[in-house]
């Protein structure tokens, strides 16, 4: 995991001013709202726009987010995942201009813990791939000052989970059971974002 995270850097930082040489680009960064509806949780982005064309690379800290599971039977569940979001936009032309269509690729790890039995924690890494659609609303476009630049997107989709995640997971010492995700799960977001560079 540490090795993609660093891949995944090194191509933000190198290839990113690659991109701000030529014109119609567009850097910011965002955090997804919804990421913060858990203790602890929390998402960081950073995204390059080209003309209708926009990369988005996330980082998000999502912890206990299956309440419904973890309520019933006492297990915890510490969700990380490094998510690469391709899109692309309407023509600006288009009356659908502030809407954008994609694809998502996740690399998932976490950690499942049991309550009172600190000394078993389980462990898996999984890819999720699956496509999605969002809105990009720039409120205050118009004004001349740093308003301007803040950004709001609503974004909502599906991933498809690989077949080792359907697997439940079993903690040995109490026999306690995590119920496997379906195959197919929704993803939503509502990102909050500035505009750092455009041209």
């Amino acid at each position: 995991m540490q090795k993609t995270a660093l891949f995944s850097l090194l191509v933000a930082v190198f290839y990113f001013p690659l991109l701000a040489q030529n014109e119609e680009l567009q850097l910011s960064l965002q955090t997804d709202l919804l990421a913060y509806t858990t203790p602890g949780g929390w998402s960081a982005w950073a995204t390059a726009q080209y003309k209708r064309y926009k990369l988005s690379l996330a980082l998000v800290n999502y912890p206990n987010r299956f309440r419904n599971t973890y309520d019933e039977t006492g297990i915890q569940e510490n969700g990380r995942w490094l998510r690469f979001q391709l899109s692309r936009h309407f023509k600006p032309t288009s009356k659908w201009r502030n809407f954008h269509y994609g694809i998502n690729a996740e690399y998932h790890w976490r950690e499942l813990l049991e309550d009172g039995n600190p000394s078993e924690v389980l462990e898996d890494t999984h890819w999720q791939l699956g496509l999605f659609a969002g809105y990009e609303w720039r409120p205050w476009r118009k004004k001349e000052n740093a308003l301007q630049n803040i950004l709001i997107t609503a974004w909502l989709g599906a991933n498809y989970l690989p077949s080792s995640s359907e697997m439940a997971r079993v903690f040995e010492n109490t026999m306690s059971i995590y119920e496997a995700p379906n195959i197919a799960r929704p993803t939503v977001g509502v990102n909050i974002g500035y505009v750092l560079f455009k041209n």
